[in-house]
């Protein structure tokens, strides 16, 4: 499970952010001060931190400076909270390298969830770079279908290989079960031929996924549309079967 230390003097929000990775199945560590922060990033390396930069007593850059002094833990991932008008913080951000920024007043608890999941995402993607997108998920928590359109346009925006790893990662994920579904019935029927056939796209894609160009991308997105209606109709087929058993079952 995945480690987030989210930093932050207002108990409420770090309470609210812990409960909403929960059902991610991610661990969110409550800090809500600069000290605290200083003094368990001395004894434990999360995997991502989550840091609010204006703090009474030791502040967020503060935090954030400590960070990346620290031969241990520079390369952490760090997504920065803030206010927009503590301006004098803002500006001493630039000094340090942060991964994401997001101002408190313009993101809703919504944004910054998919924010730190597609974090979560690309630093999977990291660890199991070789490995495919089989391990890549293992580390990932449900994702809802609905989704599904956001992660293929954000592949046909984005060009940076990474960002493109992190949203196959996240398309994996939301097909998988489907994907194990259809090849678990039979791979000679047409959706565990497709299954197949999408599992290999996907997977190539992950590990060479510049370029991207915009045929892969309708093939794909075709491909996935294809599967999800040829799913659908076999579960109808199944209803309807199990129907009419249960209506000969009473009639007997």
């Amino acid at each position: 499970m995945k480690k987030v230390f989210l930093i932050d003097d207002d108990v409420f929000v770090t309470n609210l952010y812990k409960n909403m990775l929960r059902g991610e199945g991610i661990e969110g560590v409550c800090i809500n001060s600069g000290e605290e922060a200083i003094q368990r990033l001395s004894i434990e390396k999360p995997d991502l931190v989550v840091l609010d930069l204006h703090m009474p007593g030791i502040n967020g850059v503060e935090v954030l400076r400590h960070i990346r002094g620290n031969k241990t833990l520079k390369d952490l991932y760090v997504i920065v909270l803030s206010s927009g008008y503590v301006k004098s913080l803002v500006e001493e951000v630039g000094d340090f390298k942060v991964q994401k920024f997001c101002a408190k007043l313009q993101c809703k608890p919504k944004q910054i969830l998919t924010a730190i999941k597609d974090a979560i995402a690309e630093l999977s993607a990291r660890e199991v770079d070789g490995a495919g997108l089989d391990a890549a998920v293992q580390y990932l928590g449900d994702v809802p279908m609905a989704d599904l359109h956001r992660y293929l346009t954000l592949m046909r925006t984005d060009a940076r290989p990474e960002a493109r790893r992190v949203c196959l990662v996240h398309i994996y994920k939301i097909m998988y079960e489907i994907f194990q579904s259809a090849l678990a019935v039979d791979e000679t029927f047409p959706r565990g031929k497709l299954s197949r056939a999408l599992k290999v796209m996907l997977n190539d894609l992950f590990e060479h996924p510049d370029p991207v160009t915009e045929m892969t991308m309708n093939t794909l997105t075709q491909g996935l549309s294809k599967l999800n209606a040829l799913c659908i109709e076999a579960t109808e087929e199944l209803e309807s079967a199990t129907a009419l058993r249960d209506l000969l079952n009473d009639l007997k």
